[in-house]
């Protein structure tokens, strides 16, 4: 979608009473704020705002409705400070009334606003462009994270933690010089990182705060819906976080690779092994599709597990996502390294060995130009792709 163009909302409402003062009565209003269009979806993103009397933030929940299409994540929303922002997304190679114009509504509080977005026909995605922002270290990245507030964390080598805050890295101090391998994010946004020598940092709000586990390399961390931690190691072993530390629970006799959430549930990945943790349990389970799955990542609709498939004298990318209603399978050219879902603008990027491909409108991939060679990928809630390079040098979408 080219643009979203606001037609009508409610706005304050505003009287005086006897004495002449203003007095400021209950009121919402709802106003497109971004959208874009990746040749099969557009997707608006909203901003929807509620006062109480007196012009103090208004709470609760508000109910989104539109004649066609649908808000992502459902027609409700909840006010965090009289404010909240929903995405709606409307299909036009599938319904032409997505050409708009489209009347999105909310209500809350016996109050009711609109706005008016207008679609186009479909166009080819936007070429993406990049921005070289140097990381300002000489160390080797090895793994890279986007936490819930928009910024991302890089480690890597001799106890590197690198911060991504708009578009500067910045050194923050890990207190130890072992190699950290994995990043992951507590249900409050703060970063755990692990690594070699049994490292697990846990961000204080100030600084990183050591537990030492001895006899184990770590080589993945996630967090699961409890704040516990559940890590793995380059030996292939399983740790959960119980009472008084991190104690072995299921070895997978190959070493883990990555460890992911989606909802209440864990998947971990190892060379060509799949374990799964539900309902506080670790089990080993059978693979979805043939191949070595090098990640697990969460995504908007389950988990995907990424990796290679070996073919006549060569390999090639294999992407699985599921598991519910059942596991897909999609091949790439090259192994797959990571996967990466653009909030709120209906794209979705694959980093192999060698590029980084678009999904585009059918579900084809297409290649992106990068211009230099790219080892982790991430997407941050503001909209935007970070990827990391060679020691020094990270890109930026612009």
């Amino acid at each position: 979608m080219n643009a979203a163009r606001l037609v009508a909302s409610s706005a304050l409402a505003v009287i005086v009473s006897a004495c002449g003062a203003p007095v400021v009565e209950p009121a919402l209003s709802i106003s497109p704020d971004r959208a874009s269009f990746d040749g099969r979806v557009e997707r608006v993103v909203v901003k929807i705002r509620a006062w109480e009397a007196g012009e103090s933030p208004g709470g609760g929940v508000v109910h989104l409705t539109a004649p066609v299409g649908h808000f992502i994540g459902g027609d409700q929303e909840v006010l965090a400070d009289g404010f909240v922002t929903a995405t709606y997304a409307c299909s036009p190679t599938e319904e032409a009334a997505c050409l708009g114009p489209i009347r999105l509504s909310v209500e809350w509080s016996d109050l009711h606003a609109t706005t008016l977005v207008v679609g186009v026909d479909p166009v080819a995605p936007v070429p993406v462009s990049w921005e070289v922002v140097p990381t300002m270290t000489s160390a080797r990245l090895l793994a890279l994270g986007a936490a819930p507030d928009g910024s991302a964390w890089a480690v890597g080598e001799r106890g590197t933690v690198l911060h991504l805050v708009g578009r500067t890295w910045v050194n923050v101090s890990s207190g130890v010089v072992s190699t950290l391998r994995g990043v992951a994010f507590s249900a409050t946004g703060a970063p755990v990182v692990v690594g070699d020598d049994g490292t697990v940092l846990e961000w204080s709000g100030e600084r990183f705060m050591l537990t030492t586990v001895e006899g184990a390399d770590f080589t993945a961390v996630a967090v699961d819906a409890h704040g516990a931690l559940h890590l793995g190691s380059a030996t292939g072993m399983l740790f959960d976080q119980r009472l008084g530390g991190f104690e072995p629970v299921l070895d997978l006799r190959t070493p883990v690779l990555s460890l992911a959430r989606q909802d209440g549930e864990l998947w971990a990945t190892g060379d060509a092994v799949l374990a799964h943790f539900s309902a506080g349990q670790w089990l080993s389970v059978p693979l979805p599709a043939q191949g070595r799955f090098f990640f697990a990542q969460t995504g908007a609709d389950g988990i995907w597990l990424g990796g290679e498939r070996m073919g006549t004298g060569s390999s090639i990318g294999i992407l699985v996502q599921g598991p519910s209603p059942g596991w897909r399978t999609t091949l790439l050219p090259e192994p797959v390294r990571a996967i990466a879902e653009v909030p709120g603008m209906a794209e979705r990027f694959a980093l192999s060995s060698a590029h980084l491909y678009r999904q585009l409108e059918g579900g084809k991939w297409d290649v992106v130009e990068v211009p230099s060679t790219a080892v982790a990928l991430a997407s941050r809630a503001t909209g935007d792709l970070v990827l990391l390079g060679p020691p020094g040098i990270s890109l930026l979408r612009k």
